[in-house]
Formats: C-alpha cells, structure tokens, sequence
C-alpha cells in the first residue's frame, strides 16, 4: 500500500474528521477574504510580496518579513487577486496542518483521539487568529509537524534516505520563514537526539545529526545572502562610507566580509529581538506563560501553565521509566517532556520574551498530550472505543462552540478599513498625496493597487489627515502616525483644500 492509499484510508476510517477537515476547508477559506487584513499584513504586502520573490528573498528592514513566506507568497500574488497574494500561503498550511497533526497523534492514540487532538488545535484562539494572516507563524506550524513526522518516522528505524531529505528542508524552511523558529527547532533535534541516545541506535543519531547540520548550514546560506544584500545597500546609501553611491553587486564583489559584517550587525542591533536582565525573565515567567496561554483559551493561562508543568514532570518520570519499554511509549514521553520544559528553559537562557504569537506551535504538544492523557484513560476502561467516542465528541463540542464565537470571528482591521472606504470614490483620479500616517500608502497599494506619488503638503493634490493631529498636546509622533500637531499647517490646508469626506478616524481633503 503506497502513501497516497494509506492517506486515503485513514481519512476514510474517520468520518468525523473528514468532515471537521472539509469544514475547516471552507471556514479558513470564507475568513480569508472576509476578515481584512490588519497594518502588519499590509505591511508585508506593500513592502514585500507585491515586489516579487527575488525582492523578498533579500531584504530584511525589520522582522517583520517573515521572508519564506514573503518569498513563496509573492508567487501566488503572480495570480492577480492580493487576498491570495497575500494570506493563500497561510490559508493551505493552516489546512495541511489539521491533517499533519491527525497523522502524527495517530501514532499514539486510536483514530477518535487523533481528531480529537485536531479539534481542540484548531480551537485554539491564537491558533485560529493566525490560520489566514499574511504572516509567516502558521507556515512554520507547517514545517513543524513535517519535521515531527519525519522525526518519528527516524526514530522508529524506519528513516528513509527521503526522510532525512526532508527533515533537513523543513528545518531550513521553519528557520528561513521565521528565525524565533529555534524555539521549537532545539526540542526536536534533541528530542530525535534523546530517543536515538537511549535507544542504542548510534548509527540513525549520526544521520540525524548530519541531517540537522545540512539544515545549519542552508540556513546560514540563505541568512548569509540577506546579510550582505543589507549590508551592501546600507554601506552604498551611507554618506560617511568610502562605497557611498557604488552598486551594491560591486560593493559585495570588492568587500564581502564587511558588507556581510555590516548586514549582521543591522540584524542583530534590532530592538525587535532585543532581551531583558535574566533576573526579570525569571520573576516574570509565571505571568509571561499565563497571558501566553490566555490566548489559547480565554482566561485558562494560569490553569494550562500548572497543568503543562505539572504533566511535564510527569512525562520527565514516565520516559525515565519506560526508556526500554515500547517504542511508541517513550518517544511520546521525551517528545511531550522535552517540548514543554525546553520553552522556559531558552526563554531563561536567551532572556527574551518574544511576541505570544511565536509560541504559537506549543498548541500541538498541548493538544497531544491532552489526547494522550485521554487515551491512558481509554486503555483503563473495559469500552475502550465508546469512551474514546464520547470523549472525541465533547473535543468537536468544544470546538466548534470555540469556532462559531464572535470573538473568534471578529474583525480587527478597523482604521485599515476606514482608510479603505474614504478613498473608495476618490481613488481612480488620486495621483499624488501628502501622507500623515503609514497606514495609507499600504491601504491603497492592497485594496487599489494604487500607488500615488508621495510629495510635500504644497504639492499634494490629497491629503488624509488622522483626527489625532487636532489635539495640541500631540507633540511626539505615535507609531504609526508619521507628524505632530507642530508639524501640519492646517491654516494652509484650510485655504488650498476642500474637506470631501471624513469618517470617526479621518477626514479626506482634496485641493481646490
């Protein structure tokens, strides 16, 4: 029976989850293209993706170019609709992740808790916030769960030459997508790293480790070509530079290693990444993982970061325990273990505390471990499947109660969507405009395909003025509004404007 033949039958000896899979299918689908898409999605859109994947591939002004994503996403914006250019990437991994993860929890609990696990993930708020975002954290689910199965599969001996191909790819890709990606790139290597140990099986760790370097270095290689990209154009724009105004081809031909020096030094002196006193991380580490996990399940923060420490033990003792018993006993045991003590240990190491949203991917280990401590009840009850029913049923319950909520569903795009209708009449004569926030130039590139000519107040035939900049006290410029009140001549704009529309945000003057 070849792969596809036993995808087929493990999707048709689980009704219930082919059904969940279809529906989420078409949910992911529909929000899509109903939820607009909020300032970090236009961003990367109007900064990246609708410049191309070459364009993509070597620019880096901040973190927020989750640059695979960028780069597969710039292709599919080849196809002319920008919704699709924009979140399609997102849309097929937040779908391919559903089934990943009922592959790999089928490993170890029966097929009921496998859709079960699959249904409290996808109830996850975070998890359902990010399925359809123009960013890159759902992708790097996606490479996640490939490397969990590769992983897996390794572990078990049964670790093709193909296996360890894409084991290697899909940490690259996690990796290229998102660099935080490390936080769940340490657990797996050591968990494969751990089981091989243990279980004896020296010559299947080598491949591993060899597997795992491969991924290091196409890393290295694909961050290196960013770095000098960087590097080169900020030495060619710096005045004080001997290379100011030289091609940057030429500057990185002549002096590679300072443009790559350059290019590192840029990344690495980012605020975005930037840690605290480690004495801070560690007093404040309750709290940090509690509003983490409040936006799994509302207000359940406190009570999962017992519960994942108190099981994280547990599993710590059952794989101690078990490590010469079955196979599937211990690598579920050192995966649940290693994954959940292994965030606060990096966070601690590293003294970071990165956005909530990069932890993400701890909904797998949460929702596995749940349909693991299930499926130990399961096998202690004489109706072994009628439990499992019944206990799969609730998890459907639960998430399509989760799923259907407004909050689940609600919008989060508000002066995006503002900018978007002011302009809605106005836009096929606009040619240039004086922009006062950053929301504006992204808007109109991503709902208009328009991109007006950006000059000073006195030549601008448009401008959009944020209400904001009435109050006097408004001195010091709030992200993402680019000007104070000191700064705009509103007698001037007074005299050379007409007001043509507002709304709660904003108001549209066109010159007279």
């Amino acid at each position: 029976m070849n792969r596809k033949q036993k995808a087929f039958l493990l999707l048709k000896q689980n009704w219930i989850f082919c059904l969940f899979f279809w529906g989420m299918v078409i949910y992911y689908g529909y929000n899509m293209f109903v939820i607009k898409p909020w300032y970090d999605e236009l961003y990367t859109y109007y900064s990246f993706i609708s410049r191309g994947p070459v364009y993509s591939a070597i620019h880096w002004p901040v973190p927020n170019n989750h640059v695979f994503y960028s780069v597969l996403s710039a292709f599919l914006d080849y196809l002319g609709n920008p919704y699709i250019g924009l979140r399609g990437v997102s849309y097929l991994a937040a779908a391919a992740n559903l089934y990943l993860l009922y592959c790999f929890a089928g490993k170890f609990v029966n097929r009921y808790l496998a859709a079960g696990a699959v249904f409290l993930y996808a109830a996850v708020f975070q998890v359902n916030n990010l399925a359809v975002q123009g960013r890159g954290y759902t992708l790097s689910i996606t490479f996640y769960l490939i490397v969990l199965l590769c992983l897996e599969k390794i572990c078990r001996g049964q670790g093709r030459k193909q296996e360890y191909i894409v084991y290697a790819i899909s940490l690259t890709g996690g990796l290229y997508t998102l660099i935080s990606s490390t936080f769940w790139v340490i657990p797996l290597c050591l968990t494969g790293g751990i089981v091989l140990l243990f279980r004896k099986q020296y010559k299947t760790l080598w491949k591993l480790i060899a597997a795992s370097l491969v991924a290091a270095g196409m890393t290295l290689f694909l961050y290196t070509i960013i770095w000098l990209a960087i590097g080169s154009n900020l030495m060619s724009k710096n005045p004080e530079n001997i290379y100011y105004g030289v091609y940057q081809v030429t500057i990185i031909l002549k002096e590679p290693f300072a443009a790559l020096r350059t290019g590192m030094d840029y990344m690495l002196a980012t605020p975005y990444i930037q840690g605290d006193a480690r004495s801070y991380i560690v007093t404040e580490l309750f709290s940090y993982l509690t509003c983490l996990f409040n936006l799994f399940y509302q207000n359940a923060g406190a009570y999962l970061t017992v519960f994942l420490a108190f099981f994280a033990v547990w599993a710590v003792v059952r794989a101690v325990l078990n490590r010469n018993k079955e196979y599937e006993v211990w690598f579920s045991s050192v995966y649940l273990a290693v994954s959940i003590v292994m965030v606060p240990i990096m966070l601690i190491i590293q003294s970071v505390q990165p956005y909530y949203r990069v932890f993400t991917f701890l909904a797998v280990p949460l929702s596995v471990l749940v349909s693991w401590l299930l499926q130990q009840a399961s096998d202690a009850k004489k109706c072994r499947e009628c439990f499992s029913v019944v206990c799969c049923i609730g998890m459907l319950f639960i998430s399509v109660m989760f799923l259907s909520s407004r909050d689940y569903n609600a919008q989060f795009a508000g002066r995006e969507t503002e900018i978007a209708e002011i302009f809605k009449e106005d836009v096929k004569e606009l040619e240039s405009i004086f922009y006062l926030d950053d929301y504006q130039k992204y808007v109109l590139k991503f709902y208009y395909d328009k991109e007006p000519l950006e000059v000073p107040m006195e030549e601008a035939q448009y401008i959009l003025l944020p209400k904001e900049l009435y109050e006097e006290e408004y001195e010091v410029p709030v992200w993402p509004t680019m000007y104070n009140h000191d700064a705009i001549d509103f007698d001037y704009m007074k005299d050379a404007f007409n007001l043509v529309r507002e709304n709660n945000s904003y108001e549209l003057y066109k010159r007279k």
